[in-house]
C-alpha cells in the first residue's frame, strides 16, 4: 500500500509523501521485473481513508471540507487490482472517481 501522497505534494509531511513515492518506485520497477515469473506487483494509492488512523485529524479534514473515503472504496479498488493482469501499475483511489491506474507520463530520453 502506498497513497496519493506518492502521486502529489505532500508539503504538510514531506517525509511520509517521500516514503510513499519511493514505494511507488519500488512497485514500478518490481512490476516488469518479476512480471516473466507470473509474479504481478502493483500499488494502491488511497487518499485519506475513516479509519483510526486518521486519529484528530479526521475532525480537522472534515472541517475543512476535505472528502474522506469509505473504506469500502479502497478494497473495491484493491479487488479491482487483484481482477486486472496489470503490472507496475500505481492505482489512486479519491473520493468521487473510478479508480485506476495512474498515467505516469513518459520520461523525455536524448535527442
Amino acid at each position: 500500500t502506498a497513497s496519493m501522497a506518492a502521486l502529489t505534494a505532500t508539503p504538510f509531511d514531506p517525509i511520509y509523501g517521500a516514503n510513499k513515492a519511493a514505494v511507488v518506485g519500488l512497485v514500478r520497477g518490481l512490476g516488469s521485473l518479476h512480471e516473466q515469473e507470473g509474479v504481478r506487483v502493483n500499488a494502491l494509492c488511497p487518499s485519506f481513508a475513516d479509519t483510526a488512523i486518521l486519529g484528530e485529524m479526521k475532525g480537522e479534514l472534515e472541517a475543512s471540507g476535505f472528502p474522506i473515503l469509505e473504506v469500502e472504496d479502497v478494497v473495491k479498488a484493491f479487488m479491482a487490482i487483484l481482477d486486472g493482469d496489470g503490472v507496475g501499475e500505481a492505482w489512486f483511489v479519491v473520493p468521487g472517481r473510478e479508480s485506476g491506474p495512474f498515467k505516469f507520463r513518459g520520461v523525455p530520453g536524448p535527442r
